[in-house]
């Protein structure tokens, strides 16, 4: 093996170890801000914004996502599952049909927020010790989202 293509090599093995060491701290450490990060990459192609006819959902929506990053993750623990608070459900009784990979088979429940000051839900997803909400589902009407 000449010099250089063991040298690439080792720059590789280099570079993995340091991805995979960085990815083990992201999860094991807990986060030190108390803010959530929202993340739209496992959205559910039938359960978002583009399928909503009201678009005044979509500016509510955006306006709760800035709320709740404003209150943090103490203030959403104080609140109303009704204000900027949340509820957790079973995972049985999300009626989404497949969930994401994100949702492994640990994952017993999802947090529902709301979208707006009328109540439609949106499921998320928490990742243990990190501060990002995986935002799963947006409900565009009432009990489409998970069996009461």
């Amino acid at each position: 093996m000449s010099k250089t293509i063991k040298r690439n090599a080792n720059k590789e093995a280099k570079k993995e170890r340091q991805k995979k060491k960085m990815l083990a701290h992201v999860e094991k450490e807990p986060v030190t801000f108390d803010y959530p990060v929202f993340c739209f990459k496992y959205l559910h192609p039938k359960f978002n914004l583009t399928k909503c006819e009201d678009m005044q959902l979509l500016n509510n929506f955006l306006a709760r996502l800035q709320k709740l990053s404003q209150i943090g993750f103490k203030g959403i623990k104080n609140d109303d599952k009704h204000g900027y608070g949340c509820e957790p459900i079973p995972i049985k009784q999300i009626k989404i049909g497949n969930l994401p990979e994100i949702i492994t088979e640990d994952v017993k429940k999802l947090d529902i927020y709301r979208a707006s000051g009328n109540n439609l839900p949106f499921a998320v997803y928490r990742r243990p010790n990190t501060n990002v909400l995986h935002i799963i589902a947006i409900s565009c009407k009432f009990d489409s989202l998970y069996n009461h």
